[in-house]
């Protein structure tokens, strides 16, 4: 079942559709035809979305331009409308997988991957409101071999860039703080030992901690789930806490055989299993460029199923609360578990999260609100394949059931995304297989409702898929999907959705 999930995500090229959704109306009707916002020419690819405090939006994806893949970035203006992309990359090859985080002010940084078959950087490029986006800054160490950027702000205007580098063979989790009127302060590895780390995923505490929650090799008990702490306090870096609870002693070399079998299971679980189309030496090659994202017929999707499959999931509430999102082998499948952390009681024992029924679980992503209620969805195995779940926190309840929330049938949904209004809304949108195509669904969670039919987002039969959504301050939201037909180019498009009468 894993090999057939792979070789859906491969099968097309997609492109971008966006959808602006009130939070009330997300399926409300509409006569609008999409409107193209990407640069007009050739494939564009996974755009990623942040808000700023005022509801304006800023878009950032990739763009076939010429022979190599730019990053550009689109602004939407509040009650105006998409302005036209420009290209925020440092033009020396190919650029990938770009993020996109605003600051309390209205500024904007972007990171992403750019270089050739021998070398990538990590690069920043600032949006400074009114004078518009800056020339880009290479912010890793310059090794050559790096990956899985993030960026995020927190409430004070500084920003910290996240990002796997390898180094003499080992890949370490490193960040690079951009402190405002002083700008980057230089990359930092924050992870320790000899052995691997991937997959980092940053964010800001209320109190102006960074938290780095990323996997680690043990080479007892497998891949771990580690959390590392900037404490602004104190300008400086807690000792990194292994926040997954596998055995941490061999007692004899039976256990110790065991449990080294446990650990190339894991491995071979995230890194080999899952992505058959890439081989042994499918890490490397990522990092090195030798195997361009471009082998594939569809790029956008080389990493979906071996990064966004497995990165964690990090959200953080009132008081210095954090909660971890991840999955990790139990020595017989892939679980889905979260963690939590309060400045009281630090971090928590972990809980498994997913469906008590179902079997492997993957793309664990989680949202959190003003009210500190919580949503988690997932894909999950079941008997009857690959299906999206999603479970909802609430303070007086605490955890609900895992539910299936996916159009009804048999066919596989999966790479799911959330986000959680004031409101106790939940919106999920995920891809979907319905007879010969992969259609964009979601589905509304209301309080004394629950959960909505599943609603399929594309209104023809073209290919789309690469789901993400995004919540604004004033309660609308962006929901991503990429569509495309078999034999047209990629394009990007965007599209209102009118509320009903009444509203």
């Amino acid at each position: 079942m894993k090999n057939q999930t792979v070789s859906l995500m491969a099968r097309v090229i997609l492109l971008t559709v966006l959808l602006l959704l009130p939070i009330q109306t997300a399926f409300a009707s509409t006569n609008q035809d999409p409107v193209p916002m990407d640069a007009g020419h050739k494939d564009a690819y996974r755009v990623n979305i942040a808000f700023d405090n005022a509801g304006n939006a800023m878009a950032v994806f990739e763009q076939k331009t010429g022979d190599a893949f730019r990053v550009y970035a689109n602004q939407y203006i509040k009650g105006m409308g998409w302005r036209k992309p420009v290209i925020i990359d440092a033009n020396n090859g190919n650029a990938y997988r770009a993020k996109v985080a605003f600051d309390k002010e209205g500024n904007a940084i972007s990171v992403f991957k750019q270089g050739n078959e021998t070398k990538f950087n990590i690069y920043a490029s600032m949006y400074i409101k009114g004078m518009g986006w800056q020339k880009p800054v290479v912010v890793d160490n310059g090794t050559g071999l790096v990956d899985g950027q993030e960026i995020v702000f927190d409430d004070s205007g500084n920003a910290a860039a996240v990002f796997e580098e390898q180094n003499k063979g080992v890949s370490g989790i490193y960040v690079n703080m951009y402190i405002q009127d002083r700008g980057w302060q230089g990359p930092v590895r924050i992870d320790r030992g000899k052995t691997n780390a991937y997959f980092p995923t940053p964010v800001f505490d209320s109190r102006g901690n960074l938290f780095v929650v990323y996997y680690k090799e043990d080479q007892s008990s497998g891949l771990d789930v580690y959390a590392s702490r900037y404490d602004t306090g104190k300008r400086k870096w807690d000792r990194p806490v292994r926040i997954t609870n596998g055995p941490r002693n061999i007692k004899n070399k039976d256990q110790e055989k065991k449990m080294r079998e446990v650990w190339t299971l894991d491995r071979r679980a995230l890194i080999e299993l899952y992505n058959p189309l890439l081989g042994n030496d499918m890490k490397s090659k990522i990092y090195s460029g030798i195997r361009p994202y471009t082998d594939f017929k569809a790029p956008s999707k080389l990493d979906a199923r071996y990064r966004d499959a497995y990165t964690p999931a990090l959200v953080a509430g009132k008081n210095g609360d954090v909660a971890a999102f991840f999955v990790r082998w139990d020595g017989e499948h892939l679980r889905g578990y979260t963690a939590a952390y309060s400045p009281d009681k630090w971090w928590q024992k972990e809980r498994r999260i997913d469906s008590e029924d179902g079997y492997d679980t993957e793309h664990i992503k989680a949202a959190i609100n003003a009210k500190g209620e919580m949503a988690v969805v997932f894909g999950q195995w079941t008997k009857k394949g690959l299906r999206v779940h999603a479970r909802i926190y609430w303070h007086e309840r605490g955890w609900g059931e895992a539910k299936i929330i996916d159009a009804a049938g048999e066919e596989p949904s999966y790479n799911p995304s959330v986000v959680l209004t004031d409101d106790s809304e939940v919106i999920s949108v995920w891809c979907q297989w319905e007879k010969h195509a992969v259609a964009s669904f979601a589905n509304i969670y209301k309080e004394g409702s629950g959960w909505d039919r599943a609603k399929r987002l594309n209104k023809d039969d073209a290919e789309t898929c690469g789901v993400r959504i995004a919540k604004g301050p004033d309660g609308s939201v962006i929901t991503i999907f990429e569509q495309g037909g078999k034999d047209s180019p990629s394009r990007l498009f965007a599209v209102g959705l009118g509320r009903p009468s009444g509203n």
